[in-house]
């Protein structure tokens, strides 16, 4: 019924884990290109390696405690309760999430079914089966120095990716950051968890796994996310994390309101470390079970907990080759894990190798295979005076690093780690000091230096080699990893002292190896660093010289890096490429932004004829200083290959090589989004200062601007580096200077650098500075709420009445609720009544955001209450914003009370909808039209839909018209009967309302109450005599409206009061047809057991059993057997409930009606018999239904069966009449 009928759009639909909300669908998108731009851009890493890693790891029967027990169905069932698991290194925190559990019974196992195989699968399964739920896991690893699964950026940016594809569309904040310009700078952690919120919102539960959280690099950040997750979406989120127990993170998730804990036990009082022993010794075959007890009693004893010590003493135990020394091995059992790595290194005879690789892990940039990883020992650091390539030194077999490090790496698909974070822990800990390993203790420094030089040397063997492709790169392994790498691990053992060999391999890669130099400048550019290869196949000498040449010199080089003694070498050689006009300006410049201030004077020295004050890259060299680079890179970038892109690649490839880790995308943003700025890692402030004094003595000119306008007074203020802007001010640096982004002073304001905004003022700045879009500094410093800045400001001038297109610096103030600041401007004569640029004025965002005391403080000095500007009222929006103290304010200062939107609708009409009683007390007080005339149903409409019968009391008590209409004929009363309290429909019952007044549909308020289910509605209406059977426009009785809702309740009522179960409407249809048409089986049972007719006919004559047996409601069909309707009914043209089955393919309906009685044999006269009508079912079926009739009895060649022909007219008659009854009963209301 159309008057009943709710729909409800955006539904979200699971479809085997793909997603569908609205009018998107997953894995389809208008531009999948975008997609894979924006999967690409996001670069988030893959968590999957390290879970799967894990499902190996783990031992079947452990762990289903956990997935089997209530904790984590309580988890599951219920938000906001996050569960942290915690527990001892080696315990199985993170195998747990891989947990196996077994099938519930053989017959389930036999059947290749188990309940769920790990938890993060089990979280798979589970939101399958949950609409608009989704779930997402990482795992936290710091086992080497990559950072891909290490970082808090990298773990947010991972969970994105996993919600937007089960989401099955773009995210609108994910796409919104990205942009639709040709530039896409990163988005800072900020916005990507801003996204994630996002993301969280558009489903209506998300489950989050985490593990590791004490392996997170930046773990800080992490821990204060955490406590602010719970926060977000209250009711959806889910999460599940685990950790080691340490204070800071104990500290921090203590603050999570609902946390439960779960702690991992230790030793025998583990039942997973019992199982797993036992397990285990059953694979030692030539143990007798006596052994096994004796290895299982040490084991458990010694175990505490952890799965890793048992895995190694088993390892060792199981290669002792008798009883006697089984036994002693038994008793010198180290205490723990740290005693365990400390035997497994001290007892290598292959020390240096051991140590080269064990650095190689941990500090390697990313993950190394094992073929690369073997390579490593291919340099003799000892025969000569340089660390060189000695082919002789490669082992036979890559797995030889495996069986080297037993029990310290693992290899997981090609990728080898430390087996665990307790090995690095060991390795990197003072305790290494005290015993044999010592040697093995890890500096970092040291370590970077060793992998630099390993690098290099390995690099310098390709000086004798004519021509490089995929063949001979592939012979080298390590050859990619070194070319793009070694720059960074150099960057990190820069103070190792000079003259080290280091030094040396550094001063023969740039000096006097030309054809290793610019086979590097392949490597780095042309070859993948993992598939090794992906263009020409082959370069030559040739082709390899001349890409090297165009991409970078080793003056280049040297100037970027800062290596004083080669650039020095380079610049009094008479070489072309050092003395190339070109090649010098870029190693000026990128000195300049790097702060090697030693290479800058070089450079200048050298050729100290050179302008400083030449326009290149749209910058001078003194901008680059002061900017650090970041007015430098980028557009370096675009004058290089301002129309190649394949040199562009190349350019970024090789610079993302040499700069440090991370800074590339860093510049990127901060240029592109204005990020406020901080000195960049790396860069020395020293430094910095005395390559700007150097430039300045050197001539520069302090006022050049760049290509937006921007000085190096501009970038000095906007990363708040006093001593600088002090050097360029003192230099005679022009503090008004605008660019695209304002003056310094307005970039200090908005970086919050007081001190600096001072010093500008100082030397002149304009206090009314203003940025392109017409914002002063004053607005920018309201904005920030530094009430200092602001009266920094005012004494120095600023006008608190300039106005750009976001408003003046009062509202701004106002919008973020600075009172104290607000208060400060009015006093120095900021306008009341001012308005941003869509027309609302102070005052109406004031009202919209509160507080009171700021809407006191604007109408204290002359806010004019009335002043609408382009907007709506104060007074509406202050009701719409439920804010009952501004709005009760307002009407005491004058606020027009009947004021009207565009919708015509009044402050009243919103204080009905949303506010409190005592704010529509008010506005009734004050005047307000207590009819809401032009509203549709009146005033009592919008408070009989908030249940108030307090608020209806009080719109009566001011003339509310208890019988204004809708446009349906339908009154506040019918609303009330609807869905409204008791109470409200009792006020109305008294104040005289018509109980069997009708709508403009003919139907009543018992309709309504019936529909709706409201049983205490009901109840009422029928004690104040309702009429039980009355009847609306179309015949249908309230009986007949709710059956086909499906509401039991409101039928068994009407029932046991008297309703006519069989009444039928204007086109033949009573309660018990509109009930199982629709589905409602419960329902039809109830009408079926107070009397209701089970053979009673449709409008065009077949019976309910026939009509559900047409339309394949197997379960209608069986209700009516159970009443018992006659199974050979032949009314109608199809023949019986049987003919019909057979004749619509319905398979399990023929079957049901045959063990019922179902004549085989009964020929309808018009479609011939059952078996007849079998062999032309629509959709064709597969002869069973014929083979099943045959079965019973039915034989070809009835008499009386109708040709093939007519048969099918008949069939084209019979859908025709189908289509009829079905339109007639969708539009019987």
């Amino acid at each position: 019924m159309a008057s009943f009928t709710s729909t409800h759009s955006g539904v979200v639909t699971n479809v085997n884990g793909t997603y569908v909300r609205g009018n998107y669908y997953a894995n389809q998108s208008n531009d999948e290109n975008r997609d894979e731009r924006v999967c690409t851009w996001l670069a988030a890493p893959d968590p999957s390696r390290n879970y799967h890693a894990a499902r190996e790891a783990h031992h079947i029967d452990t762990g289903s405690w956990f997935i089997c027990g209530e904790e984590f169905e309580n988890w599951k069932r219920h938000p906001d309760r996050p569960l942290w698991m915690h527990g001892s290194p080696g315990c199985g925190k993170t195998v747990i999430w891989s947990v196996a559990v077994p099938p519930i019974n053989a017959s389930s196992y036999l059947n290749g079914f188990a309940v769920s195989s790990s938890v993060v699968e089990d979280l798979m399964q589970h939101c399958k089966e949950q609409p608009a739920s989704s779930y997402a896991y990482f795992f936290f690893d710091s086992r080497s120095a990559e950072s891909e699964l290490s970082l808090h950026d990298k773990f947010i940016r991972s969970i994105v990716l996993q919600l937007w594809h089960q989401l099955g569309r773009m995210p609108l904040a994910l796409e919104g950051i990205y942009g639709k310009g040709p530039s896409h700078p990163q988005p800072s952690i900020t916005m990507l968890q801003d996204i994630l919120q996002d993301i969280i919102k558009e489903f209506d539960h998300v489950y989050i796994v985490i593990d590791a959280l004490d392996e997170c690099a930046d773990r800080e950040r992490l821990l204060k996310w955490l406590k602010n997750m719970p926060h977000w979406e209250r009711g959806k989120l889910h999460a599940l994390f685990s950790s080691r127990r340490e204070p800071d993170i104990e500290d921090s998730l203590d603050d999570i309101t609902g946390l439960r804990r779960l702690t991992f036990a230790g030793g025998s009082a583990n039942p997973d470390i019992v199982k797993y022993v036992t397990k285990k010794l059953t694979e030692v075959k030539r143990w007798d079970s006596r052994t096994r007890v004796l290895v299982r009693d040490a084991l458990l004893e010694g175990a505490d907990g952890s799965f890793r010590w048992v895995a190694l003493q088993l390892k060792e135990l199981s290669r002792c080759s008798n009883l006697k020394s089984l036994k002693k091995k038994l008793e010198i059992l180290p205490e723990d894990l740290e005693q365990t790595y400390q035997q497994l290194l001290s007892n290598t005879s292959q020390l240096q190798d051991l140590l080269t690789i064990l650095q190689w892990v941990l500090f390697s940039d990313r993950p190394l295979g094992l073929e690369e990883l073997a390579e490593v020992v291919t340099i003799d650091f000892g025969s000569g005076n340089l660390p060189s390539y000695d082919l002789e030194l490669r082992y036979m077999d890559p797995r030889e690093v495996l069986t080297l490090c037993s029990g310290l790496l693992m290899e997981f698909r090609g990728i080898v780690k430390l087996a665990h974070m307790s090995v690095k822990d060991y390795l990197l800990s003072d305790k290494i000091m005290a015993g044999p390993a010592s040697r093995f203790r890890m500096n970092e420094m040291q370590c970077h230096s060793l992998i630099t030089q390993t690098s290099l040397a390995y690099l310098l063997q390709f000086g004798t080699l004519d021509s490089l492709g995929c063949m001979s790169v592939e012979a080298y392994p390590l050859a990619p990893y070194a070319a793009r790498h070694w720059a960074s691990h150099w960057r990190g053992c820069a103070d190792i002292p000079p003259s080290s060999p280091l030094d040396a391999l550094i001063a023969r890669f740039l000096l006097s190896a030309p054809k290793a130099y610019a086979n590097w400048a392949w490597l780095v550019t042309v070859v993948s660093e993992y598939s090794h290869c992906y263009e020409d196949p082959d370069w030559s000498r040739e082709k390899i010289n001349a890409h090297s040449s165009q991409l970078s010199t080793p003056l280049y080089l040297s100037a970027l890096l800062g290596l004083f003694e080669p650039l020095k070498q380079l610049l009094a050689c008479d070489s072309s490429a050092s003395m190339d006009i070109e090649w010098y300006w870029r190693a000026l410049y990128l000195a300049a932004c790097e702060g090697h201030h030693t290479i800058v004077e070089l450079l200048i020295n050298h050729t100290p004829t050179w302008d400083l004050n030449t326009m290149k890259y749209k910058n001078t060299p003194l901008i680059i200083a002061a900017s650090q680079g970041r007015a430098g890179y980028v557009d370096l970038l675009d004058w290089l290959f301002p129309y190649d892109p394949m040199g562009e690649r190349y350019i970024q490839t090789i610079m993302s090589s040499l700069l440090p880790l991370g800074i590339w995308g860093k510049i990127d943003v901060e240029i592109h989004e204005g990020t406020p700025g901080t000195i960049i890692k790396g860069n020395s402030l020293e430094g910095i200062e005395a390559t700007l004094r150097l430039l300045l003595q050197r001539g520069a000119n302090v006022n050049a601007q760049d290509g937006d306008g921007r000085t190096a007074l501009w970038y000095a203020s906007n990363l708040g580096v006093e001593s600088m802007v002090e050097l360029l001010l003192e230099r005679g640096a022009d503090a008004n200077l605008r660019g695209e982004d304002g003056s310094a002073l307005l970039q200090a304001v908005f970086n919050k650098h007081e001190a600096i905004a001072r010093l500008l003022l100082q030397h002149g700045a304009d206090a009314n500075t203003y940025d392109g879009a017409n914002r002063a500094v004053l607005w920018y410093a309201s904005n920030h709420g530094v009430k200092s800045v602001v009266e920094l400001l005012l004494e120095n001038g600023a006008d608190a009445n300039l106005r750009g297109e976001d408003g003046s610096a009062l509202l701004q103030a106002v919008f973020k609720k600075h009172e104290a600041i607000a208060r400060l401007l009015l006093q120095r004569g900021a306008d009341a009544n001012t308005y941003d640029g869509a027309g609302r004025t102070v005052l109406w965002h004031a009202s919209m955001y509160g507080p009171e005391s700021i809407v006191e403080l604007l109408l204290e000095h002359g806010a004019d209450v009335n002043c609408r500007g382009k907007s709506v009222g104060e007074l509406l929006l202050a009701v719409d914003s439920n804010h009952a103290a501004i709005a009760r304010l307002l009407l005491e200062h004058g606020a027009n009370v009947d004021d009207q939107n565009d919708d015509e609708r009044t402050a009243l009409w919103y204080a009905l909808m949303y506010g409190s009683e005592s704010t529509v007390q008010s506005l009734l007080e004050h005047g307000a039209d207590g009819n809401l005339r032009g509203e549709s149903g009146g005033a009592l409409r919008p408070a009989v839909g908030r249940s108030d019968a307090a608020i209806a009391r009080l719109l009566l008590e001011y003339g509310a018209d208890i019988n204004a209409q809708d446009g349906g004929g339908r009154t506040a009363f019918f609303y009330a009967s609807s869905y409204g309290s008791k109470a409200t429909l009792e006020l109305f019952l008294r104040r005289g309302v018509n109980v069997n007044a009708q709508d403009s549909e003919g139907k009543t308020a018992l309709f309504y109450a019936a529909n709706y289910n409201n049983e205490a509605a009901l109840l009422l209406l029928l004690q104040r005599g309702a009429n039980i059977n009355a009847r609306d426009g179309g015949g249908r009785t309230a009986l007949s409206c709710t059956a086909e809702c499906g509401n039991g309740d409101a039928v068994s009522l009407l029932l046991k009061h008297g309703a006519d179960v069989n009444t039928l409407d204007d086109i033949g249809w009573n309660a018990l047809q509109y009930a199982l048409m629709a589905g409602n089986n419960a329902t039809a049972r109830l009408l079926l057991q107070c009397g209701a007719d089970v053979n009673g006919q449709a409008p065009h004559g077949d019976t309910l059993l026939q009509v559900m047996s047409w339309e394949g409601q197997h379960d209608g069909v069986k209700l009516l057997l159970w009443f018992g309707a006659d199974v050979n009914a032949q009314n109608g043209d199809c023949g019986t409930a049987l003919c019909q089955a057979s004749l619509r393919g319905h398979e399990s309906i023929v079957r049901l009606l045959l063990q019922s009685g179902a004549d085989v044999h009964i020929n309808s006269g018009s479609l011939g018999s059952p078996l007849y009508a079998a062999s032309f079912a629509y959709p064709r079926g597969d002869g069973r239904i014929e083979a099943l009739l045959r079965s019973y009895g039915a034989e070809s060649h009835a008499p009386m069966e109708p040709s093939a022909r007519q048969f099918l007219s008949l069939v084209e008659q019979s859908q025709s009449a189908d289509a009829s009854y079905r339109t007639s009963y969708e539009t019987s209301d």
